[in-house]
Protein backbone atom coordinates (compact mmCIF):
# COMPACT_ATOMS: atom_id res chain seq x y z
CA UNK A 1 0.00 0.00 0.00
CA UNK A 2 1.87 2.96 -1.16
CA UNK A 3 -0.61 5.92 -0.44
CA UNK A 4 -0.07 9.18 1.99
CA UNK A 5 -0.95 8.52 5.49
CA UNK A 6 -2.99 10.96 7.70
CA UNK A 7 -0.72 13.51 9.49
CA UNK A 8 0.36 12.15 13.01
CA UNK A 9 0.12 7.97 11.99
CA UNK A 10 1.96 5.42 11.06
CA UNK A 11 1.17 1.64 9.83
CA UNK A 12 1.40 -0.88 12.45
CA UNK A 13 3.76 -2.93 10.40
CA UNK A 14 7.08 -0.89 11.69
CA UNK A 15 6.29 -2.90 15.40
CA UNK A 16 5.06 -5.97 13.80
CA UNK A 17 7.15 -8.22 15.82
CA UNK A 18 6.62 -6.19 19.15
CA UNK A 19 5.12 -10.00 20.32
CA UNK A 20 7.95 -11.72 19.57
CA UNK A 21 10.30 -9.01 20.78
CA UNK A 22 8.79 -9.08 24.07
CA UNK A 23 8.93 -12.59 24.31
CA UNK A 24 12.61 -12.80 23.28
CA UNK A 25 13.15 -10.60 26.02
CA UNK A 26 11.30 -13.05 28.60
CA UNK A 27 7.95 -11.47 28.90
CA UNK A 28 4.84 -12.57 28.20
CA UNK A 29 3.03 -10.50 25.50
CA UNK A 30 -0.83 -11.64 25.92
CA UNK A 31 0.05 -10.47 29.77
CA UNK A 32 1.75 -7.24 28.45
CA UNK A 33 -1.25 -7.10 26.02
CA UNK A 34 -3.99 -7.17 28.65
CA UNK A 35 -1.86 -5.29 31.29
CA UNK A 36 -2.19 -1.96 28.49
CA UNK A 37 -5.70 -2.78 27.38
CA UNK A 38 -4.53 -3.12 23.85
CA UNK A 39 -5.69 -5.92 21.41
CA UNK A 40 -3.32 -8.36 20.14
CA UNK A 41 -5.40 -8.48 17.09
CA UNK A 42 -4.57 -5.16 16.32
CA UNK A 43 -0.27 -5.77 15.30
CA UNK A 44 -2.05 -9.25 13.22
CA UNK A 45 -2.96 -6.12 10.24
CA UNK A 46 0.22 -4.01 9.40
CA UNK A 47 -1.92 -1.90 7.40
CA UNK A 48 -3.89 -0.58 10.50
CA UNK A 49 -3.01 2.74 11.53
CA UNK A 50 -2.20 4.22 15.16
CA UNK A 51 -0.73 7.90 15.99
CA UNK A 52 2.47 8.13 16.88
CA UNK A 53 2.01 9.40 20.03
CA UNK A 54 0.41 6.02 20.81
CA UNK A 55 2.82 3.55 19.38
CA UNK A 56 5.58 5.60 21.25
CA UNK A 57 3.60 5.10 24.43
CA UNK A 58 3.44 1.46 23.78
CA UNK A 59 6.84 1.05 23.21
CA UNK A 60 7.52 2.98 26.27
CA UNK A 61 5.86 0.47 28.16
CA UNK A 62 7.04 -2.27 26.48
CA UNK A 63 10.77 -1.19 27.56
CA UNK A 64 9.46 -0.67 30.92
CA UNK A 65 7.57 -4.05 30.78
CA UNK A 66 10.90 -6.18 29.75
CA UNK A 67 13.15 -3.62 31.39
CA UNK A 68 14.79 -3.54 28.31
CA UNK A 69 16.11 0.02 27.44
CA UNK A 70 16.71 -0.49 23.78
CA UNK A 71 13.38 -1.80 23.10
CA UNK A 72 12.66 0.35 20.62
CA UNK A 73 16.07 -0.16 18.59
CA UNK A 74 15.62 -3.79 18.69
CA UNK A 75 12.61 -3.57 17.68
CA UNK A 76 13.16 -1.22 14.79
CA UNK A 77 16.14 -3.55 13.61
CA UNK A 78 14.13 -6.50 13.47
CA UNK A 79 11.66 -4.54 11.29
CA UNK A 80 12.13 -4.91 7.34
CA UNK A 81 12.51 -1.54 5.47
CA UNK A 82 9.53 -2.34 3.56
CA UNK A 83 7.53 -1.56 6.99
CA UNK A 84 8.56 2.23 6.40
CA UNK A 85 6.24 2.12 3.59
CA UNK A 86 6.50 4.62 1.17
CA UNK A 87 9.65 6.22 2.88
CA UNK A 88 11.12 2.57 2.01
CA UNK A 89 11.02 3.66 -1.52
CA UNK A 90 12.30 6.81 -1.14
CA UNK A 91 15.50 5.23 0.57
CA UNK A 92 15.55 2.40 -1.07
CA UNK A 93 18.66 1.96 -3.70
CA UNK A 94 21.03 5.26 -1.91
CA UNK A 95 24.82 4.74 -2.48
CA UNK A 96 25.49 6.20 0.88
CA UNK A 97 23.53 6.67 4.64
CA UNK A 98 23.84 10.52 3.35
CA UNK A 99 21.83 10.14 0.36
CA UNK A 100 19.31 7.83 2.10
CA UNK A 101 18.62 10.71 5.08
CA UNK A 102 18.20 13.15 1.97
CA UNK A 103 15.79 11.44 0.21
CA UNK A 104 13.91 10.31 3.63
CA UNK A 105 13.65 14.14 4.27
CA UNK A 106 12.52 15.24 0.59
CA UNK A 107 9.84 12.18 1.11
CA UNK A 108 8.89 13.37 3.88
CA UNK A 109 8.49 16.90 3.46
CA UNK A 110 6.65 16.16 0.20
Amino acid sequence: MNQTLPFGFVRLSVAAELPAMIAQLGGNPERFFAEHGLDRRLFGNPDTLIRYADIARILVAAAEYTRCEAFGILLGASAPLEAAGPLAAAVRGSATVGEALRRAHLAIRA
